[in-house]
Order: structure tokens, then sequence, then C-alpha cells
């Protein structure tokens, strides 16, 4: 995970996953063995701090990278013609 992933926070709370909010991280915090343990993520205009275990990543989705959901929808596009 690092800074402009989008995931989905993990809420105990909810029952149906559908409803799990997006998130994106905005900072993130490595443990001692500099793995990243906890990150800041920001949704509804707050930011939550959350362990990376209560977070989904969501492929590959960064808003840092807009380039790559462009890269991914036109394959997804050419894999459906075939």
């Amino acid at each position: 995970m690092k800074v402009g992933d989008i995931v989905l926070i993990k809420d105990t709370e909810l029952m149906n996953n559908a409803r799990w909010p997006l998130g994106r991280i905005v900072k993130t915090f490595p443990g001692t063995d500099d793995q990243i343990r906890a990150v800041d993520v920001r949704h509804d205009h707050k930011t939550y701090r959350r362990a990376t275990s209560m977070l989904i990543p969501l492929g590959g989705i960064s808003v840092d990278a807009p380039q790559n959901v462009q890269v991914q929808q036109q394959t997804d596009q050419n894999n459906n013609r075939s």
C-alpha cells in the first residue's frame, strides 16, 4: 500500500461489505520491520488512522496514476472483443 491508493475500509458493524466505504491513503506508517502497518485514510472529508489489516486494496487503482486505469479499461475492452 502506498499514498494515493484507493481502498475499501472494512467496517465490522456493517455485515454487507457492499456498503463498506471507499477511502484514499494519504499517509503511511511503517513498523519496526519497515512494513506498512497503519495508514491515514481520507473518506468523506475526514481522515482516519487504520491498520492495514482493516483495508482492502483495490487492485492498483491510485489517484496518482490515472493512466493505469485507462490502460486497464482498454485491456478489458480488447479482451471482450475476442
